[in-house]
Parts: C-alpha cells; sequence; structure tokens
C-alpha cells in the first residue's frame, strides 16, 4: 500500500516532469481513462455474474431437490413408536411366553386372546 508521503513525492515528480500548463490536460485523460475502466469492469463482472448465476441455479435446483427427497425418506423411516392398542399388552406377551417356554401351542390355548383358528386338515 502507498502511504501519503509516496503519493506527495509522485506528484511532484509528475509536475516537475509535465509541468504545470500540461498538468490540467493530464488529469482530464486520466480521470476518462480511469472513468472508462470502472465501466468495463462494471460490465465485466455483470457478466460473470450472469455466467455463473446460469451455472449455479440448475446445481441449487438439484440441491434442494436432493434435500427434500433426503427430509422425505428420513421421514418414511422415522419410528413413531408402537401404535395405540396394536399387539398384545406385556402382561400378555410374557404369559405367552412361559406357556411357549412349557411347550404349550397359542393357537389352543384358551387365554390366548388372538386364538389362530384351527387349520382345517380335510377330514371333515
Amino acid at each position: 500500500m502507498i502511504s501519503g508521503t509516496e503519493y506527495l513525492v509522485i506528484a511532484v515528480a509528475i509536475f516537475l516532469v509535465f509541468g504545470p500548463r500540461r498538468l490540467p490536460e493530464l488529469s482530464r485523460k486520466a480521470g476518462a481513462l480511469i472513468r472508462e475502466l470502472r465501466t468495463y469492469t462494471a460490465g465485466l463482472r455483470e457478466a460473470i455474474e450472469s455466467e455463473a448465476a446460469e451455472v449455479t441455479e440448475p446445481l441449487r435446483e438439484v440441491s434442494d431437490e436432493a434435500r427434500r427427497l433426503a427430509d422425505e425418506g428420513r421421514r418414511a423411516f422415522e419410528w413413531r413408536g408402537p401404535v395405540h392398542g396394536a399387539g398384545p399388552t406385556p402382561d400378555e406377551a410374557l404369559g405367552d411366553l412361559e406357556r411357549i417356554e412349557r411347550g404349550e401351542d397359542l393357537r389352543h390355548h384358551p387365554e390366548a386372546a388372538d386364538a389362530a383358528p384351527e387349520e382345517d386338515d380335510g377330514t371333515a
């Protein structure tokens, strides 16, 4: 970065090289050149941003769609807990387990809440 004293030295050197008569003309030309350069860089920046938007917009759309699908998939596999009233109570499950361990057939047990119908062996 140029300090204030360095700017002063540059200004004095320009004054000595070009003289007081040519300084206003050189200042106008420098101002016009700076304006033209700013206009050019603004146009260049706008063109680059426009091209970047053309590339990034489809990527953003794909990213949003992937995020939506991931959220949808996550919700589909979320554990929501047991449905109230579905299946046996813990006491019924323990009772069934004890009967199974004793070798009893739960389909023929009178206490089985959801006793399965006996299979028809075709003899009737």
